[in-house]
């Protein structure tokens, strides 16, 4: 059970609202001052904290910075429940880490316990025997920091901009910002553009025809065969690295023949969705082909993890990998300059665009496609894993625990698509995978194996789905990021986890290769209490490269950004996870340039 600790010196105030929690299924402890605050907050280490502000004696913002003094409190969300509106007393409150604010003349216990649960969300903690539902994902686990909207007492005023407004962070400045359209006009669109996409007659025939155990494949193949332009695709599938069994074949009843009449309908859906898609305006920031070259090796990505889990379950993983970001192209699509300032807003706060997606439009992406994957009738084992892709381990557990593994997988495969750059999905963010690998059980060598070879599958497989346009037009990804990093980017890699290390991957894609020394350094820690021994480990890693103290790079979990750091007479950047590429390839300009290290041979 959620245990609260509420703070408030008012018998008339506290005990009421003690005993409404309480009826909502929390465990509630109270304190009427700031010592006996401290002293339970210590001693039994409550889930959150309603702390009111003025206080006699010892007042909120005391018990707030004793709080943040004390390692074991540092991170205990707190929640401000007060009179108080004076703004400046809430800045300094803000500038503490109280990130949320009620008015105690402005709320409901329904609202009280909505912002409850969105705090308890945002720090990962799932409330025991809370229904899991695809609205919940979107307004309180999918995007809890960025993704809800901020609350509103009676009078219509809000409740949290005031301490977002102390924060001078991406993440505060979006929260600031109003949703450019409503939630039920959101899916009033997304529903229409699903009724306009049927699928084509021959795939419907096709579906159709493979639904039945004793199908012909000679039947099959005349039903593609009405359809010149899926005929070619067929062909060349079955011809691709991922079907070829050493001769080339040239008749659409051969190629059924070698894929098979289930690996047919998966592929059949899958060129559907690819055909209904291929035209659409990406607002100027990634062409087309990018865009189907990061699904597709998503869904590369995702079949070789799977093998290792159920060989019989690669063909829906690809078809999750290759879907997984269709949300997107609905809503560039069906809002048009819209959705180009969701993109625009994103670029200059440097956010994952899901983040940005889920306050601007009130609904992210991947959510979407919930309605849509329905309106196509595929099947559920398929739809929740595109749904629930960008949550944490933690939120999947809870929201998608009977298909984990699924979900798991297709967060782990989009999320190494973006360490290796292999296309753009119009999201150039780093997101952490070493949680997922371990989660999922991931041995290095599998990861290694992929780094290898999903690039060049992903180039033989999008010919084949994209027929004779696959390639026109089309650069690499790495090579743009290398055009704006240094001539000689050879950096030296110090991670906790190298092997599940998505920036250590990042950085392999890019470095200049040959015998050149090191010339910056990124240290990758997954906990900040980590750092010191992971520094040590680049000391000695510089004196066996033979260099002296190279610029430095720390990069740290979410909300770190920024901290000061003991990196001697080094110049040094600190990031967060997860990093937008912009981000760290400034840092990189940044510190390149050679007068910022002092090296000398070791």
């Amino acid at each position: 059970m959620t245990t609260i600790l509420l703070v408030d010196d008012m018998d008339l105030f506290r005990e009421p609202i003690a005993a409404a929690l309480r009826t909502r299924g929390f465990e509630v402890r109270t304190a009427g001052d700031g010592h006996t605050a401290l002293r339970l907050a210590r001693n039994q280490l409550p889930d959150l904290v309603l702390l009111d502000l003025a206080m006699p004696g010892m007042d909120g913002l005391s018990v707030l910075s004793a709080m943040r003094g004390d390692p074991r409190l540092r991170g205990l969300p707190v929640i401000l429940l007060t009179a108080v509106a004076d703004r400046e007393y809430v800045i300094r409150a803000g500038k503490l880490g109280a990130r949320h604010y009620l008015l105690k003349t402005q709320f409901s216990i329904d609202q009280l316990v909505s912002r409850i649960k969105l705090v308890l969300a945002e720090h990962g903690h799932v409330e025991s025997g809370e229904p899991a539902s695809s609205e919940s994902a979107a307004g309180h686990v999918a995007a809890p920091a960025h993704g809800a909207a901020p609350l509103r007492g009676e009078s219509g005023q809000s409740l949290v901009d005031p301490v977002a407004e102390a924060q001078d962070e991406p993440s505060a400045r979006l929260r600031l910002m109003r949703p450019l359209i409503k939630r039920s006009e959101m899916y009033d669109r997304i529903d229409n553009a699903g009724e306009l996409q049927a699928l084509s007659p021959t795939v419907s025939k096709v579906l159709k025809l493979t639904e039945r155990e004793n199908s012909a494949a000679e039947e099959i193949a005349r039903v593609i065969k009405q359809d010149s332009a899926l005929a070619i695709k067929i062909l060349r599938l079955a011809n691709s690295v991922a079907f070829s069994r050493g001769q080339s074949i040239d008749t659409v009843e051969r190629a059924v023949a070698r894929l098979g009449i289930a690996e047919i309908r998966q592929s059949m859906l899958n060129l559907s969705v690819v055909q209904h898609f291929g035209s659409t305006n990406l607002c100027g920031r990634v062409n087309i082909g990018r865009f189907w070259e990061h699904s597709i090796a998503c869904g590369i990505i995702a079949a070789h993890l799977t093998r290792e889990r159920n060989a019989e379950e690669t063909d829906a993983a690809f078809t999750m990998g290759l879907v997984h970001d269709l949300g997107r192209l609905l809503f560039m699509q069906e809002l048009g300059e819209t959705y180009e300032q969701v993109l625009r807003t994103a670029d200059e706060l440097k956010l994952p665009l899901e983040q940005v997606e889920s306050r601007l439009l009130m609904v992210n992406h991947a959510e979407v496609m919930d309605r849509l994957l329905h309106t196509w009738h595929f099947p559920k084992e398929l739809i929740d894993p595109v749904v629930f892709h960008h949550l944490s381990v933690a939120d999947i557990r809870h929201m998608a625990a009977k298909r984990f593994p699924e979900v798991a997988t297709l967060a782990l495969a989009d999320r190494l698509c973006h360490a290796l750059l292999i296309g753009d999905s119009g999201n150039r963010v780093l997101y952490s995978i070493a949680e997922f690998c371990e989660a999922l059980g991931i041995d290095p060598e599998l990861t290694s194996r992929i780094e290898e070879a999903a690039r060049n599958e992903t180039s033989d497989l999008k010919l084949a789905l994209m027929a004779e346009s696959a390639d026109a037009g089309w650069t690499d990804e790495r090579e743009e990021v290398r055009r704006q990093l240094p001539q000689e980017f050879n950096p030296l890699v110090v991670s906790e986890r190298a092997p599940f290390d998505s920036v250590r991957i990042w950085c392999d894609q890019l470095r200049a290769g040959g015998n050149e020394a090191p010339n910056i350094a990124v240290v990758h820690a997954f906990t900040p209490s980590a750092l010191p021994v992971l520094m040590d480990r680049l000391a000695q890693a510089e004196r066996e490269e033979g260099v002296g103290q190279l610029p430095l790079i720390v990069i740290l979990p979410g909300g770190e950004e920024g901290a000061e750091i003991n990196a001697g007479r080094r110049s040094n950047r600190v990031l967060a996870m997860p990093l937008a590429e912009s981000r760290l390839v400034t840092a990189i300009n940044e510190l390149a340039d050679p007068a910022a290290a002092t090296r000398h041979a070791a």
